[in-house]
Parts: structure tokens; C-alpha cells; sequence
């Protein structure tokens, strides 16, 4: 009986050692992310009007290799700070690119036609970059899959006959899933995964992954007070991340 009321014991120790890393790692107190990235991986940040002026030279003194700006959103915004590190990043020399944040409630063609507008030409600059997610009420009143299905296959074969060439896709765990599993897989993907590494879940299967969302890398004055950092795969380089257009 004593034996048995050892293994308990054991199994609940190590169940209680188990949650509260699992707590430390949710709550920022454990970084796990970064034990798997190093000083040779190639370190992009993505970048909004919540990261305010941005310090091009800066940033990429601290081993950033690549930006990836918000430019539109729907079809009617523009992100405040678009124009401004756009061409920051241009005159710095640093490796660019311009991703849509694709809105549920408004027509794929003209996202579009605003992203093309608002973007132009992506000679010398990254592929063109689509983040679909859900924002606002949509976790609760979640769009309807066909037709999520159908105005982003719209729009992205608006975007490649555009740039010939396919746009990366940017989205949780969540949207792949639910909506973009085994309709989307020919598109390179840009995952998001911050408390764990993304082969765990993904395997070899995305081109990029943010992996973190609470980086303090200086060169930034927003209100955000922290910059994401994504990671390129390994088996990929810089050159894959390029329009080539």
C-alpha cells in the first residue's frame, strides 16, 4: 500500500510540475520559444501603427533581417505608419514586405484592388502577404467556411495575377484548421505558434513562424511597447521570401 502511495505521489507531482510550467510558458515567465532559435537563423519582425516610428538601422543591428508592414486592412484602411517604414526600409536596404489584413464583411475584390493601389510594385521586395483571422466577434459569430473559402481564393488569385507569384498566407492554428486545411496548402505558409516550437505542431510545413509577440528589440517608439519576431525556416533563405517581379 505504501508503494502504491508513492507512485501517487509521483504522478501527481509530476502533474502539478507539468501545469505550472505550462502557466509559466502562457505567461511570458518562461520563453521556451527562444531556446529554439538562434544567432544563425534568419529574424524577421512584423510591424504596425502600434510600433509607431520605427529605427531601420536600429532594428537591424540587432540581427533583423527581414519586416514584414501591415498596409491595408478590408477594403478602405490604410495603416498610418504604411507609407513611412515602406519607404524607411527601401532607403535603409532592408528586405520588405506589405501583408493585407482580410476583412470577412467586405467584398474580396476590392481588398484587393486597395491592397494593389496602396502597395505597388513589390520589385525587390517580399511576396505579397495575406493575415487571415478572427477578429471582433467572429470567435463567437464565426464567418461561414464556404464563403470565407471563396472570397479568399478570390482574392488571392487577384494578388497573383497581379505579382505572379502565389502570396504567403498568414494564420492561427484555429483558421488553418477550420477554414483553410487542404484548399490553401499550395500557398507558403507564415504560422503563429508563441508558447511552443512550431515543428511540434506544424512540422516542416510553413516558410515562416512568429514566435514570439513580446520581443523589447529597441528601434520602435509605438504605443505597443513590444514587437513580434518571426523566424524563417531553416531550409529556406531570403531569396524564397522575394516577389522575383
Amino acid at each position: 500500500m505504501k508503494k502504491l502511495f508513492k507512485i501517487i505521489a509521483v504522478l501527481l507531482l509530476a502533474a502539478a510540475l507539468f501545469w505550472a510550467g505550462e502557466a509559466a510558458v502562457r505567461s511570458r515567465l518562461i520563453r521556451i520559444n527562444e531556446l529554439f532559435v538562434n544567432a544563425g537563423d534568419i529574424i524577421g519582425v512584423d510591424l504596425s501603427e502600434y510600433q509607431g516610428e520605427v529605427d531601420m538601422d536600429i532594428l537591424t543591428s540587432q540581427n533583423i533581417s527581414f519586416v514584414i508592414i501591415k498596409a491595408t486592412e478590408g477594403s478602405g484602411h490604410v495603416d498610418s505608419y504604411f507609407y513611412d517604414n515602406w519607404e524607411n526600409a527601401r532607403t535603409n536596404g532592408v528586405i520588405a514586405g506589405a501583408y493585407h489584413f482580410f476583412s470577412f464583411d467586405s467584398s474580396a475584390v476590392t481588398q484587393a484592388e486597395q491592397y494593389i493601389s496602396t502597395v505597388g510594385s513589390l520589385s525587390g521586395r517580399m511576396r505579397p502577404i495575406v493575415d487571415v483571422e478572427l477578429y471582433a466577434d467572429k470567435r463567437t459569430n464565426p464567418p461561414d467556411v464556404e464563403e470565407v473559402r471563396r472570397e479568399l481564393g478570390i482574392f488571392l488569385d487577384l494578388i497573383e495575377a497581379e505579382y505572379h507569384i502565389k502570396p504567403i498566407i498568414y494564420a492561427s492554428d484555429e483558421v488553418f484548421k477550420n477554414y483553410l486545411s487542404g484548399y490553401f496548402d499550395e500557398y507558403p505558409r507564415w504560422v503563429t505558434n508563441m508558447f511552443y516550437p512550431a515543428f511540434v505542431r506544424d512540422g516542416d510545413n510553413w516558410l515562416i513562424w512568429q514566435y514570439s509577440d513580446s520581443s523589447d528589440v529597441g528601434g520602435f517608439q509605438g504605443t505597443a511597447g513590444k514587437i513580434d519576431l518571426n523566424v524563417l525556416n531553416r531550409n529556406a533563405d531570403l531569396s524564397d521570401l522575394l516577389s522575383g517581379y
